[in-house]
């Protein structure tokens, strides 16, 4: 008997280790269900995340977009009103350059040359101080 009695005792040492061995697996099972679980509320979390990023992005699109409208449409406006100022510069230095001459030659000046047609046209369309209270 002490032979059986001997592989009995084993049997159960072996079943002892076995049943801790299991206990400690199911615990790490535990703690990994747990971590998963997280795990899925992370990912969760960041899904919102990208989608809110997302729509935020589209809203900087459709910003950037309206001002470049903005601007393109100022930028217009600016050319124009340039163009005008370039004219009436140099139609100003060239009357100033008349005067200036007729005023050393003692004589008075000569009326001022009309503008070309083309030019008075285009410049009839938009004038100055029409163009100036447009900006305002």
């Amino acid at each position: 008997m002490t032979g059986a009695l001997a592989i009995e005792l084993l049997l159960a040492a072996l079943l002892a280790a076995a049943i801790a061995a299991m206990v400690l697996l199911l615990r790490r099972l535990g703690e990994l269900r747990a971590g998963r679980s997280a795990f899925e509320r992370l990912l969760a979390q960041i899904g919102e995340a990208a989608a809110c990023a997302e729509s935020a992005g589209a809203g900087l699109r459709r910003g950037a977009e309206a001002a470049d409208q903005g601007l393109g449409a100022q930028i217009a406006r600016a050319q124009a009103l340039k163009d005008e100022l370039v004219f009436l510069i140099e139609r100003s230095e060239r009357l100033a350059d008349e005067l200036g001459a007729a005023v050393r030659a003692g004589r008075p000046p000569a009326p001022a040359a009309p503008p070309k047609p083309a030019e008075s046209a285009r410049r009839e369309e938009r004038p100055l101080p029409a163009a100036l209270a447009g900006l305002r």
